[in-house]
């Protein structure tokens, strides 16, 4: 059984991981070190064509697979602890989602499509974000709303 106070200190390191993830760990996402390490030992040892270095120094694919899910599983932990502490949840849920919109935008279309998709995607890609961060706002404001007419 949580207390309250089990569950607002919680929220405080939730709020930090959000925090830790959105300075650290998702910056280091555009750098991707080790596929870096590999494109500079493939370029200068193993390619003896500039299409074979070219080749080296490409992209590659995005890992959906690994920053989708921390992405949402960020929003589930942001939604959950907001209503309880939302002094320190929201900012750093805000920063949290403010970084990994600038993350995913420069490497799909910056990097992965190297700018073909720019006037198709930018719209599609600002309209998914911010639906995603306002809903829950609204939803939390529809739901204070209907719990004051109610008390009324």
């Amino acid at each position: 059984m949580v207390t309250a106070n089990g569950l607002l200190q919680m929220a405080v390191f939730f709020a930090q991981l959000l925090l830790m993830r959105a300075l650290t760990v998702d910056p280091l996402y555009l750098l991707k070190p080790p596929k870096l390490i590999l494109q500079i030992l493939k370029s200068k040892f193993l390619a003896r064509t500039p299409r074979e270095v070219d080749e080296a120094y490409a992209p590659g694919p995005m890992d959906y697979g690994k920053f989708v899910p921390q992405v949402l599983l960020s929003y589930i932990i942001a939604l959950t602890y907001a209503p309880t502490n939302p002094v320190v949840m929201l900012p750093c849920a805000m920063i949290y989602f403010a970084m990994a919109y600038i993350i995913w935008k420069y490497q799909v279309m910056y990097v992965l499509c190297r700018g073909l998709l720019c006037p198709t995607l930018t719209p599609c890609t600002a309209g998914t974000y911010t639906t995603k961060s306002t809903s829950p706002v609204a939803g939390f404001g529809q739901s204070l709303r209907h719990a004051w007419s109610s008390a009324s």
